[in-house]
């Protein structure tokens, strides 16, 4: 899987738990992949380091997949894939 682009939505920072939640949508040359994606991190993290763990997480949850656990397809994503909308974290406690 080739993913050409990498956005993040309704993104929100629990101060309770710790993390951070939201949407992440993976655009790939196949169509698009919708991930619901945690994030536990620190409330001053950076956005960029909240951004890594979020798409961390969701090539986590892709390597699950059969085609890819087996090793059968391989996940790259683009240098530039990251087109990100959720502009700053909400506190939502």
């Amino acid at each position: 899987m080739y993913i050409k682009r990498v956005e993040l939505d309704q993104l929100s920072y629990d101060t309770s738990q710790g993390m951070s939640c939201g949407t992440t949508r993976l655009t790939t040359q196949d169509g698009t992949v919708v991930l619901r994606c945690t994030a536990r991190h620190a409330a001053d993290a950076t956005q960029h380091d909240i951004r890594t763990l979020m798409l961390d997480h969701a090539i986590a949850q892709l390597k699950r997949m059969p085609e890819y656990r087996t090793g059968q397809r391989t996940i790259t994503v683009a240098e530039d894939a990251w087109h990100d909308h959720a502009g700053p974290t909400s506190n939502n406690a």
